[in-house]
């Protein structure tokens, strides 16, 4: 996707303009949100599994470097957007 997106700061600006056939931009920003949407995924699954094995949100957002609350609601509310 980087390299895509590379690409896309060499092309003229005109020819990144959406076409009936295909809009590269938009392509790239569903890209994003996917990768997104998966790294969410691991990081609230990672950070549930740490507080069943420590009862404690407090440590593992000190592995983090977040905050407490940051880690609650990741757990407790997945589809809250950030």
């Amino acid at each position: 996707m980087a390299d895509v997106a590379d690409r896309c700061a060499t092309i003229d600006p005109a020819d990144l303009a959406p076409t009936d056939d295909r809009d590269l931009l938009a392509e790239l920003d569903e890209r994003a949100l996917a990768i997104r949407s998966v790294v969410a995924a691991c990081r609230r699954a990672t950070w549930s599994a740490l507080h069943e094995e420590t009862g404690n949100y407090s440590a593992v957002a000190r592995m983090w470097g977040v905050t407490p609350q940051n880690v609650r609601q990741a757990i407790a509310a997945p589809d809250r957007p950030r």
